[in-house]
């Protein structure tokens, strides 16, 4: 009997042995997977989160760049991360509709403006899809985060750039209609209802190129064609064209240009458009009696490397939280005043930054403005 004992003991230990050893590896094996899972999450350009009952037991540390966050830090689900433009009642809203599309056991897909531990705020897409437990319930849910501040931006930037590219082409055709109406009902007036069509007619040509122009910068199919140019010449050419439109508004257009020639590689018809556009503008937004002055210089006398052209006014100015926009598409200030489609600037910061070159504007409300081009110098 004591050998049976000693026997089954025996037999009991090394079964407890394997068991334990068993134990061993499968831990180890588990740890090994949990590892391998943490690698591939951290690994995800995306926010992951994982909850179990509103208890967050993982987060990736995408969310932690992203958020500024570690996991203590992240209480309630996403009352932590929530906007401070919710309420309360928002907030469990959104908390309860999540949360009920999970226990339904489908994804949730959704927008939120989240909070960064820092304060600061940004547009995000959210993913939550559920865990099963073996039963077949939902325990809990992954949630991805993604920033989509910039994606929300270009697409209000694009609502905005067809609302007022709709507005800016229903404009002159509605004056079209009516000069056709009124040619009809007054012949006698023909030559000037066909100086008005005309009028109309070239600005709906110059509306289309520019929105031309602008599709083709952002699609990259803009080719140059430069050549080596004297940057004088070429403003004098504009200021030739537009000195009767400056005097027709009694402002003052001077030019102060060095007697030897900058030379750059341009295209003369784009450099040209850039400032026909930065002294048209000029000319719009300066009051009568106003000045518009238009001076080349190089950057360094003693080792010049670049020509730079000011164009300064005496103008209406822009205020100083607009600054910072003045080159986005259809941006037109303040715009009880504003003049032309928007587009002018958009387009010659794109030829300007084609050339290799740097344009930038300066402005103090009801003052006025210099906008600044740089463009590189050809050596001799």
């Amino acid at each position: 009997v004591a050998l049976r004992n000693a026997q089954f003991f025996a037999e009991i230990q090394r079964s407890a042995e394997r068991l334990t050893q068993q134990v061993i590896e499968r831990t180890a094996e588990l740890e090994q997977q949990r590892a391998q899972l943490q690698t591939i999450l951290d690994s995800i350009s995306e926010g992951v989160m994982y909850d179990e009952k509103l208890q967050i037991n993982f987060i990736n540390r995408a969310l932690t760049r992203l958020t500024g966050y570690v996991q203590p830090d992240l209480t309630g689900y996403l009352n932590t991360l929530l906007s401070s433009k919710y309420d309360d009642g928002q907030r469990a809203l959104i908390t309860r509709r999540i949360f009920d599309s999970v226990d339904r056991m489908s994804i949730w897909q959704g927008e939120l403006r989240l909070r960064r531990k820092d304060g600061s705020e940004f547009e995000a897409s959210l993913t939550a899809t559920p865990v099963r437990e073996p039963g077949g319930a939902a325990v809990g849910a992954v949630t991805v985060i993604r920033d989509i501040s910039q994606e929300k931006a270009l697409r209000d930037q694009k609502d905005r750039f067809i609302a007022s590219a709709s507005h800016e082409l229903r404009t002159p055709l509605t004056n079209f209609k009516t000069r056709l109406y009124l040619l009809k009902r007054q012949p006698e007036k023909f030559d000037q209802h066909l100086n008005v069509l005309n009028h109309v007619t070239n600005n709906m040509a110059e509306l289309v190129e520019n929105l031309l122009d602008v599709s083709r910068f952002e699609r990259g199919v803009i080719v140059l064609h430069p050549r080596k140019m004297a940057l004088q010449d070429l403003i004098n050419d504009v200021v030739a064209v537009q000195t009767a439109e400056a005097e027709r508004k009694n402002v003052t257009l001077v030019t102060d240009l060095p007697a030897s020639p900058l030379h750059c590689l341009v295209d003369p018809p784009r450099i040209i458009q850039v400032i026909t556009n930065l002294v048209t503008n000029a000319i719009n937004y300066t009051p009568s009696g106003g000045q518009i002055r238009v001076e080349l210089r190089t950057d360094n006398p003693e080792m010049p490397e670049q020509a730079v052209l000011n164009i300064s006014d005496t103008g209406i100015g822009i205020p100083p939280h607009m600054v910072d926009r003045v080159f986005d598409p259809f941006f037109r200030g303040r715009e009880e005043i504003a003049v032309g489609t928007g587009l002018g600037l958009t387009i010659a910061k794109e030829i300007v930054n084609l050339h290799g070159g740097q344009i930038e504007v300066q402005s103090e409300l009801d003052r006025g403005s210099v906008f600044t081009v740089r463009l590189n110098l050809v050596r001799s």
